[in-house]
């Protein structure tokens, strides 16, 4: 298939702008059917169901995000720190050592080995990412957690990058890197064998390639999709695997934060994190399709 760069991304960024703009109308609108009329952090009040036209209301919705008041800024910001400390090295570990496992044992057509990381990763996702949490906080890590102080290990007040902080995200790190490992084994091991029996991987095998060389032939031609799952495809849970493992391990992210937002009645948080990790989920699969299409050989475009 031949298409023009320029149109391609052009039609990419148009999509992508769609996409914000509906999430970003339909969270106003749900937020003017709900019995909502005056809610905020800190006296700064959200724009919506409160009088007047309905144009003038979306347009002060519109105002209201790009202006979003610093009470709401600031706890997103602190939260998604805390967050990401644990989260990013335990999806890049979970990814990296679930795609190599999975591309070896497809590169090698030993069905013992593939046979046994399929129970693996179902194992491991018959067992929710709270219940790893649990487990590790009450058996495996018990000596670890009590030198820490057990559940209220944070001190928010230190920051995300503070050693003792550091050292109580190995909880919620380990029980994510369970978990996310097991979704990439099983979301990589269906990929790859789909590409199995490819003529591409015949001719590898033909030439007496070694099994790494081989699975490098596999990697290159599914690298987009097999790196990017947790982003899109496992997207929502992923969010939930988040949400209840802070709760578990008392961390202060955005789970957290969402936990307390509720309870509370803040309206600007609950609104802020909602469209925020909604956006995520839309940059993310805008950049998964956009490396998927700039990396499959099938698609050439005109210069």
């Amino acid at each position: 298939m031949t298409v023009g760069r320029r149109a391609f991304l052009l039609r990419r960024v148009l999509g992508l702008l769609a996409a914000v703009w509906t999430v970003v109308t339909v969270v106003f609108l749900y937020v003017e059917v709900t019995p909502y009329t005056e809610a905020g952090s800190g006296g700064d009040g959200v724009p919506v169901a409160s009088g007047g036209p309905l144009l003038g209301r979306y347009l002060d919705w519109l105002a209201w995000l790009v202006t979003v008041p610093d009470p709401v800024v600031g706890p997103l910001v602190e939260s998604t720190g805390y967050t990401l400390v644990y989260l990013l090295p335990a999806a890049v570990l979970a990814v990296c050592t679930g795609t190599l496992l999975r591309v070896y044992s497809v590169a090698r057509e030993t069905d013992l080995l593939d046979r046994s990381l399929d129970v693996v990763a179902l194992v491991g996702l018959s067992v929710p990412a709270f219940v790893l949490a649990f487990l590790f906080g009450r058996f495996l890590l018990v000596e670890y957690l009590s030198v820490l102080g057990r559940l209220n290990v944070y001190n928010p007040s230190s920051g995300a990058l503070s050693s003792q902080n550091l050292t109580a995200a190995v909880w919620p790190f380990l029980a994510m890197v369970g978990f996310l490992f097991a979704v990439q084994l099983h979301y990589a091991g269906e990929q790859l064998r789909g590409y199995a029996s490819a003529p591409f991987v015949k001719t590898a095998r033909a030439k007496g390639l070694s099994d790494w060389r081989t699975g490098w032939h596999l990697f290159r031609n599914t690298a987009a999709t097999l790196l990017t799952v947790l982003l899109t495809d496992m997207y929502g849970a992923v969010l939930v695997a988040v949400f209840t493992v802070e709760f578990v391990t008392g961390t202060p992210g955005v789970g957290e934060l969402m936990v307390e937002a509720v309870l509370g009645g803040d309206l600007a948080l609950v609104l802020g994190l909602t469209v925020l990790l909604a956006l995520v989920g839309v940059l993310t699969t805008f950049a998964e399709d956009l490396a998927y299409t700039l990396t499959d050989p099938r698609v050439t475009f005109d210069e």
